[in-house]
């Protein structure tokens, strides 16, 4: 069987569990750049892949999974403390030192945008939409065109979460295209597409190693700390 042949039956079976699972209704699904999002997954190491699957569907290990999964009785987050923590809860928890992180990481992904021959109006409203922490809409903020209008409503319909696992709708490529004509570089729209899809994972995924930090850590973790309140009761 041929890799496309492959990859479309592949697809087809995801538009469908998206679909049964309520994660993404077929008509957003559709709107997807899911070319984009395979070459950024491509060459990563099985592990991160699984991670990142687990992620997108929810079932990674956050505390109500365990519970869910009677594997603990604890379902709060382990930064913030609010209760259900789960895959959603990721990149918007409110504790500070996340908040920091996020900071820092948006920070980082502006340097590389204003590097990389990226649309100066889309690197200014990726920065201004994921500093919203999915409560501002990509087309609530100010642009000037057409193609940038479009570009934020259907993402709007993709949604901010499936921004932060890499999932751009195909006016990303549209838009930064015709910048890249325009600009004379070098870059392809693929390798671009392929570099900022990654770093939006690797977000998501700095954000997932720093929550399992705080949870798991030997001597500040919040299952250690746990245990060590219960000995003083």
């Amino acid at each position: 069987m041929g890799k496309g042949l492959r990859w479309d039956i592949g697809r087809k079976q995801a538009r469908e569990f998206y679909k049964e699972q309520g994660i993404l209704p077929p008509e957003v699904f559709d709107a997807v750049d899911w070319d984009g999002l395979e070459l950024a997954l491509k060459g990563k190491p099985q592990m991160y892949k699984l991670w990142y699957g687990k992620q997108c569907t929810g079932y990674c290990a956050t505390n109500s999974k365990m519970v869910q999964w009677r594997m603990s009785d604890d379902s709060r987050c382990p930064d913030c403390n609010g209760l259900g923590e789960d895959a959603a809860h990721l990149m918007v928890c409110p504790n500070r030192q996340r908040r920091q992180l996020l900071e820092e990481q948006i920070r980082k992904l502006e340097d590389w945008m204003e590097s990389h021959y990226t649309d100066p109006e889309l690197g200014r409203m990726v920065g201004q939409y994921l500093r919203g922490r999915s409560r501002r809409k990509f087309a609530s903020l100010s642009c000037n065109s057409r193609q940038l209008l479009i570009l934020a409503k259907t993402q709007d319909m993709i949604g901010w979460r499936n921004f932060t696992e890499g999932k751009l709708t195909r006016y990303f490529r549209v838009v930064q295209k015709r910048y890249l004509s325009h600009a004379g570089a070098s870059l392809t729209v693929d390798s671009w597409l392929k570099a900022f899809i990654s770093k939006l994972m690797e977000m998501t995924h700095g954000m997932w190693i720093f929550r399992c930090i705080s949870k798991h850590h030997r001597t500040k973790g919040s299952l250690v700390l746990a245990s060590k309140a219960k000995l003083f009761k």
